[in-house]
């Protein structure tokens, strides 16, 4: 951080000491729960005894802690009169604190966030009849009992107000510490009781990351590809970060049109400090997990800090009657995420880059099996997403009446893959969009039974006995998230329910208002109970048509539950969707995921539509590839669609410059045909519009990228348009993003050599 900022920042700080604070509040789903803090005694006043803290040392400090277990890399410490922790990495003797150790002498915080930072674990409560919540701190309003265990501590938070208690295991491993809690061992006395209090989000360890003011450092936030927020970056202006480990919850429809942002794949965030690092990876409980992160000033304290917390029971919102504030729910019944498990690792190395950290990630990934280096690693393959299918309405006898329409036959899908061919491009791997009859219809899909209006069995056995002979591997999509009753699925039983008990229902919003947009019907989202028997009849059809492969379109990103009284959460859901995807990789053959969260990772064959920028958010300070760090040389990955991009050219470099396959749309039809359809998005993606530059950029990003397949990037370094890639190999590749200038190793390519109106030619 440049030194003009920090003395801006400090400066600040001391003028903040005469600034009045407005007390913070708590708000949950739209800003209807209000919060009730807890102030026995706490006062966001001065403290009469503030001044007369004394600021102590790191040794000072630890002194005063008991040692709790010791390994050849770690030490673990636990202080008997705070609640306060500490990690010793014994390399450098590098110390991470559970909480900053002078939290207390900050000049700008309140008295609970002082607390907030004192703490160990902080928590919220519900109380439904009340409709109210209420935060509390481990520092201030729990009594701890502290049990010595195997290699750790086992303590118990007692919290008297809420009458809730909480036991978190605290463990040293050879190169880790783990955070575990139970959720079945957690007490709630006054659950079944008229005033009853449930608790409802927990974070444990949140201030493990915690930076000062005086520190220079990072954050690593897996947003899209992934993304930085640089210490005291001085954006105390912006939104606070807050984004749910694998997406927002489907169910949880919103009133208004959510901003358009990217999802968190990897339930992970990295803190890095020079040579210090600490990767923090949730073992268990990500489901329902998220992440946030502040920077000084903007977390009401001259700390920079970075979290997760844990959903245990949602809420949501509904209106009745007239009345034009919502009312608020909690979800009902026990806590249905088993259990809590964080794992933090400390790293040391010179200089430390991102891309050791997410070396460090990929490594834990092999070494738990939650991944495996793939066969289907090739040079470069170009990933041709074909759409089949659609509903149209049309007049007939002027009468409107729904039909179904071609948009790509069997025949024609073939005709396109055999031009690709022709042109040169011999590493495929196709898909194609709404192939049967169910799926043009929207109806629950796994049937397997090609639709006639594409050219029916005949058609399709004749298209993919081509395929098989080009050696294209072939993945037909099955995408069954929302759905119109039939196949023996109706949206009066099977569509999932919200936790304010009414049926979840997508919907379309207005361009130009975000509202909903009244022309369009809701479509119902499809329970995920209905899953498990879904795909079981999937694969066996898939087996009888022999097909070696299917993509689930989207549903290995997609998490959410239903919260009907037959209840399925999103844990439940996550084990579901594994046990599926085991279930096709094992007996179907291979599975290609569009987009994928990390529960997914150990059963995809080809990952598409992987993101190349995060959501950029303001209090973000630059994007990284992080994730395609970690996959690169494990699992083959593309870009979205290179042609739906405005600015393909300048995609198509950057997607060189991660390592990305391409990804292209294409279909048959005039694109006129595809107008008041659901397919009016892919207005770009006629074939012979594209199939020339495809080949041509697919012969290019080979000629850069051949070889390296397999290999892993080591090192990555962006300076404003140009991007330089390290592999395992050795191999340098630089790219100018705006000159079109590329070096790999001593050889140099311009791509503007080869542009020819608008495509490139070879």
């Amino acid at each position: 951080m440049h030194k003009n900022i920090k003395r801006f920042l400090i400066c600040f700080l001391a003028v903040a000491m005469i600034m009045p604070f407005v007390h913070e509040t708590y708000s949950a789903t739209n800003d209807q729960i209000s919060e009730k803090q807890e102030v026995s005694n706490e006062t966001d006043e001065k403290s009469e005894f503030e001044d007369e803290y004394v600021v102590r040392t790191e040794k000072e400090t630890l002194d005063t802690m008991q040692l709790i277990s010791e390994n050849e890399n770690l030490i673990f410490y636990v202080s008997e009169e705070e609640d306060l922790m500490a990690l010793k990495n014994k390399s450098n003797g590098y110390i991470w604190w559970s909480s900053p150790i002078n939290a207390e002498a900050d000049t700008i915080a309140t008295g609970s966030v002082k607390n907030d930072l004192k703490s160990s674990l902080t928590m919220t409560y519900g109380e439904p009849a009340k409709r109210t919540t209420t935060n509390l701190r481990s520092s201030r309003n729990a009594k701890r009992v502290q049990k010595q265990i195997e290699n750790g501590i086992k303590i118990t938070y007692r919290f008297n107000s809420a009458d809730i208690i909480i036991p978190v295991e605290y463990v040293l491993h050879e190169n880790y510490l783990s955070a575990r809690l139970i959720t079945s061992e957690i007490k709630e006395e006054t659950k079944d009781t008229s005033e009853s209090k449930i608790i409802t989000q927990i974070s444990v360890l949140p201030n493990m990351a915690s930076a000062s003011v005086e520190e220079d450092g990072y954050y690593i936030i897996p947003d899209g590809s992934g993304a930085i927020i640089n210490f005291n970056n001085g954006k105390i202006n912006s939104k606070s970060y807050n984004s749910k480990i694998y997406g927002s919850d489907l169910t949880m429809v919103p009133n208004f049109k959510p901003a358009v942002t990217k999802q968190i794949y990897l339930p992970i965030y990295a803190t890095v400090k020079g040579e210090n690092g600490l990767l923090s990876v949730i073992e268990k409980g990500d489901a329902n997990a998220e992440i946030n992160s502040n920077v000084s000033v903007l977390s009401k304290s001259s700390y920079n800090l970075c979290n997760f917390s844990f959903i245990l029971r949602g809420t949501d919102t509904f209106y009745m009657g007239g009345d034009a504030n919502p009312l608020t729910v909690f979800e009902k019944g026990d806590i249905t995420t088993p259990e809590i498990e964080i794992k933090m690792f400390p790293i040391k190395k010179e200089n430390m880059q991102f891309t050791d950290v997410a070396e460090k990630y990929r490594n834990y990934l092999l070494d738990t099996g939650k991944i495996n280096i793939k066969d289907t690693l090739k040079d470069t393959n170009v990933y041709l997403d074909l759409y089949g299918g659609v509903e149209k309405t049309e007049p007939f006898l002027g009468v409107p009446v729904t039909k179904k329409k071609a948009i790509t036959t069997f025949e024609e899908a073939q005709k396109i893959v055999s031009e690709l061919v022709d042109l040169g491009v011999d590493n495929m791997v196709v898909t194609m969009d709404n192939w049967t009859t169910e799926g043009i219809e929207n109806k629950v899909d796994n049937k397997a039974v090609p639709s006639s209006v594409l050219g029916g069995n005949s058609g399709f056995k004749k298209m993919k006995k081509y395929l098989d002979e080009k050696n294209i591997m072939f993945y037909p999509v099955v995408n069954n998230k929302t759905f119109v009753s039939g196949n023996g699925y109706f949206t009066f039983t099977d569509t999932a329910i919200r936790v304010s008990g009414s049926y979840s229902r997508m919907v379309r919003y207005n361009k130009a208002f975000g509202i909903q947009d009244k022309l369009y019907d809701p479509i119902s989202i499809l329970s995920p109970i209905s899953f498990d028997k879904i795909y079981k009849d999937l694969v066996k059809n898939y087996s009888k048509k022999e097909v070696k492969g299917v993509s689930l379109g989207n549903m290995t990103s997609v998490l959410y539950g239903d919260y009907s009284k037959k209840g399925m959460s999103r844990y439940n859901t996550q084990i579901s969707l594994e046990n599926s995807f085991k279930d096709i990789s094992e007996n179907v053959g291979s599975l290609l995921a569009q987009n994928a969260n990390q529960y997914a990772f150990k059963y995809v064959d080809h990952i598409t539509n992987t993101p190349l920028y995060s959501s950029r958010f303001d209090i973000f300070d630059k994007d990284i590839p992080f994730l395609q760090v970690v996959l690169h040389g494990i699992v083959p990955y593309s870009t979205s669609a290179i042609n739906g991009n405005p600015e393909s050219e300048q995609f198509l470099l950057r997607a060189i410059a991660l390592g990305s396959n391409l990804n292209f749309d294409m279909l048959y039809e005039e694109t006129s045909e595809l107008k008041d359809t659901d397919y009016d998005i892919y207005f770009y993606a006629n074939y012979k519009n594209w199939v020339e530059t495809v080949a041509a950029e697919y012969k290019f990003a080979k000629e850069i990228l051949k070889d390296l397949g397999d290999k892993y990037i080591s090192s990555y370094e962006e300076k404003g348009d140009t991007i330089t890639t390290v592999y395992s190999d050795g191999t340098k590749i630089t790219v100018n993003i705006s000159s079109g200038d590329i070096l790999v190793n001593d050889k140099k390519y311009n791509i503007t050599d080869y542009i020819e109106e608008g495509g490139l030619i070879f």
